[in-house]
């Protein structure tokens, strides 16, 4: 939920048109929490800046099993393709967390290019997360990202809030939509 009290996710999703490539600025487009330039931080990074669209990532049935046995998540719609072939899927679809799970996989690519030698990115979590459409065994993924706000916690620790959204290839719905908060850490004195 938003500080407002909306869910803009949610809302944005509803409004997207026929091409999510085309949406992708208005869906993932929130009002930021702060305004602060990072350049100080070890990147180089505002508020409002778009990172970029990864490349296409295949969520294959291999890759769905592999997520099945570590989290031993072993639902049929995820890992019995007959079976799943008769719900309405018509198919195996991939865990909504294996798809959370790839973000960083397509996020980083997208980030290094800012970011300066010596400088730690740790996961801190997850906001407004809405998982949209099932991807399937067949699809392809890829995301869309801006930077939503930038915050200096302390000396060396900066909050980076990032909109993501998970496209798939040929579908007008994204698989999903959420905020990633990554912690930049840097050597205490170097911002």
């Amino acid at each position: 939920m938003s500080p407002n009290g909306s869910d803009t996710n949610r809302d944005n999703a509803k409004n997207m048109d026929q091409n999510p490539d085309r949406n992708i600025d208005r869906n993932i487009d929130r009002n930021t929490d702060s305004n602060t330039d990072s350049k100080k931080g070890g990147l180089a990074l505002t508020a409002g800046q778009a990172l970029g669209i990864s490349d296409w990532f295949a969520m294959d049935q291999s890759r769905i099993d592999a997520f099945a046995e570590v989290t031993l998540d072993f639902q049929a719609i995820h890992v019995k393709p007959e079976v799943a072939a008769l719900t309405p899927f018509g198919g195996t679809i991939a865990h909504g967390l294996l798809t959370l799970s790839i973000v960083p996989h397509l996020l980083y690519p997208l980030l290094n290019p800012h970011i300066t030698p010596g400088v730690t990115l740790v996961n801190y979590g997850v906001e407004a997360l809405r998982f949209l459409q099932p991807v399937r065994s067949t699809d392809r993924i890829r995301l869309h990202a801006r930077v939503q706000g930038v915050e200096e916690k302390e000396p060396g620790r900066i909050l980076l809030r990032l909109a993501n959204t998970v496209a798939i290839e040929n579908s007008d719905k994204p698989a999903l939509v959420s905020e990633s908060l990554i912690m930049v850490l840097t050597a205490a004195g170097e911002n």
